[in-house]
This record gives structure tokens, C-alpha cells and sequence, in this order.
């Protein structure tokens, strides 16, 4: 019975090991890179979420800031029409007033 372990088996195995090893390196530094790509993209979401403002809320924001100033716009033209009679009615007074 022939022996199945030669010389050459020993610098086979030895390869095998050695490309297992390499392998192994080149994936732990895959696996670094792919952490340090999700880390950066981690921060950039962060940093979106901290200094933009999302669509829909902007859209909100815009909304009840228009009807704040429609309401303004209503109790300017409301106080105008006031001052208006105000200023009819002084009129009116004083016109009574020089007549009597």
C-alpha cells in the first residue's frame, strides 16, 4: 500500500493555507472598509436629518404661516374700517359742533 502523504503534499497543503490566509486578510479588510463606508454614511444621515428640514414639514410650516398672516391682513383691514368711522363720526361731530 502506497502512502498518500508526499513531499508535494506538504507544499500542497501549505497553499492551501496560504490562500485561505490571504483570503481571510483581504475579507477582514473588506469588512473594515464596508464599516467605515456605513459609519461615514451614518454620520451624513445625521447630519441630514439635523440641518434639513423635511418637505412635508416646510409645507406645514408654509401653510400655517400664510393663514397667521391672512389673519393679520383681516384685523389690519378690520382696525382701517374702525379708524375709518372713528374718523367720519369726529367729522361729523365737529361739523355739529360749529353749527350749534
Amino acid at each position: 500500500m502506497e502512502t498518500l502523504v508526499t513531499e508535494q503534499t506538504g507544499v500542497s497543503v501549505g497553499l492551501v493555507v496560504a490562500v485561505f490566509g490571504v483570503m481571510l486578510v483581504l475579507m477582514r479588510g473588506e469588512r473594515a472598509e464596508r464599516r467605515a463606508i456605513e459609519d461615514k454614511l451614518d454620520e451624513l444621515r445625521l447630519h441630514v436629518e439635523r440641518e434639513f428640514v423635511p418637505h412635508r414639514t416646510l409645507e406645514l410650516t408654509e401653510t400655517r404661516l400664510i393663514a397667521a398672516m391672512d389673519k393679520l391682513g383681516t384685523r389690519l383691514e378690520t382696525m382701517i374700517a374702525r379708524l375709518d368711522t372713528l374718523a367720519t363720526d369726529v367729522a361729523a361731530a365737529l361739523g355739529r359742533g360749529d353749527r350749534d
